[in-house]
């Protein structure tokens, strides 16, 4: 009940926070046929725009030979290995056995779609482009990721003159989860899921697999989405804007929370500083309870600096430490509040290629 009621906040706030990492996402990612289009600086693998990427903390071993053994014991005989496996190069004369290659790519038929799965041991973004992302759990996943996996829709053709199908997303979910069988625990090395057409990087949770198999993997991972956790130190100035506001402002959460459906879909969140020793997390509470000026409420983040706290925990503080606020109108369905998320959109407009006087 506690994830549901958040799930659309949650959503909204994860998908302003991470624009800048969907920005450089998405010049990194092409389609096949856009091989003419200028690299960026630091260069990222090609990746269709519709592609699922995995990232990991050390790289699997994924060939053609291993995943056909994969399908091969996979009853629901779903996919096929689309092309045979690529030739060995040859050894030269009395030298030592050649290691496998990476990164592997190879392509898969479902029906008369294809996908292309690629496994590399490399970073998928340099710890460069991704320095100014403002979610602190996202950073350190893309900072940490070590190896990554990727599926993505490769040139589909006719069979047997049925109509080439589009790229079905739960399928190219349920061929990860296949991928994550190449290795004993190997769900344990997924830190992140990237879904660049959805606008979505979620830290993955212990459940990867299972999230993959679901029937709509979307909304399961969209459940799954914690409220994003600010870094406190590098966004001080940001957050001493937001808090400006946000105390001023007060007032209007009060009463809306007075005046709120109890049993309905109302979601009250305030954003607290915590600090343990001379680490701080902004993070959000869902607020139970408002008694003069103390405010009651759950954890809503799983913190990424902090050991002490936890998601879920009791939290009171005083109404004049708060550094945001925001909450969905059920009446009208809004967003209202949320002042660090329009600073934060606000200056990755201004800073994007594409806005005025750039």
């Amino acid at each position: 009940m506690f994830a549901g009621r958040l799930q659309n906040l949650r959503a909204v706030l994860l998908t302003l926070l991470v624009t800048v990492v969907t920005h450089l996402v998405a010049v990194t990612v092409q389609p096949a046929s856009a091989q003419d289009t200028p690299q960026p600086a630091l260069k990222s693998p090609r990746i269709a725009a519709e592609g699922v990427i995995l990232l990991l903390n050390r790289p699997l071993e994924i060939s053609p030979d291993r995943f056909e053994m994969l399908l091969a014991s996979n009853t629901t005989k779903e996919f096929v290995l689309a092309l045979a496996p690529p030739t060995a190069r040859k050894s030269r004369p009395n030298a030592p056995a050649e290691t496998p290659m990476k990164p592997a790519e190879f392509t898969v038929q479902a029906g008369s779609r294809r996908y292309l799965i690629r496994s590399n041991d490399r970073a998928f973004l340099s710890k460069e482009q991704v320095a100014d992302v403002e979610d602190l759990r996202v950073r350190n996943l893309l900072r940490t990721h070590t190896a990554w996996i990727a599926v993505d829709p490769a040139s589909s053709q006719a069979v047997d003159g049925a109509d080439v199908e589009p790229p079905s997303f739960p399928q190219m979910c349920r061929l990860l989860a296949l991928c994550l069988q190449v290795e004993k625990d190997a769900d344990e090395s997924v830190l992140g899921i990237l879904i660049p057409s959805k606008s979505l990087i979620l830290a993955a949770p212990a459940n990867v697999s299972e999230l993959l198999e679901s029937a709509d993997p979307l909304t399961a991972f969209n459940e799954a989405t914690q409220m994003p956790v600010l870094d406190a130190d590098n966004q001080a100035a940001e957050l001493q804007a937001a808090a400006t506001a946000a105390r001023k402002r007060w007032p209007e959460f009060v009463q809306a929370f007075q005046n709120r459906q109890k049993q309905g879909p109302d979601s009250f969140n305030v954003l607290f500083s915590f600090r343990e020793g001379d680490q701080t997390e902004s993070m959000w509470v869902e607020v139970t309870k408002l008694k003069g000026d103390v405010v009651e409420g759950t954890l809503a983040n799983e913190p990424t600096l902090l050991r002490k706290l936890k998601s879920g925990a009791f939290v009171r503080r005083n109404a004049d430490e708060i550094a945001d606020w925001i909450y969905t109108d059920s009446s009208t369905g809004q967003l209202v509040g949320g002042f660090l998320v329009e600073i934060l959109t606000r200056q990755t407009d201004d800073n994007s290629p594409d806005s005025p006087g750039k």
